[in-house]
């Protein structure tokens, strides 16, 4: 759809096949692993960045949340 992403995975693609002509089936068997182990890595990456992400974006709430109901404090 015209995005970045979308760009460098076409792009990625293409050099995955042309890999894969200029290849014997070893080094296939090499690449193939190698992009699992890749995404694998990606995966666990992107799992991180979630969990920091949510574990800041619930602090800012409770940091809040409890500047609000420190302003009815009855003294």
């Amino acid at each position: 759809r015209g995005s970045e992403y979308h760009s460098l995975s076409a792009k990625l693609c293409k050099m995955r096949d042309e890999l894969e002509t200029e290849l014997s089936e070893k080094g296939n068997a090499i690449l193939e692993e190698y992009a699992e182990v890749w995404m694998q890595m990606q995966s666990i990456s992107e799992k991180e960045t979630f969990i920091q992400a949510f574990r800041l974006g619930a602090q800012m709430i409770l940091d809040v949340v409890g500047e609000f109901h420190g302003q009815f404090k009855s003294e």
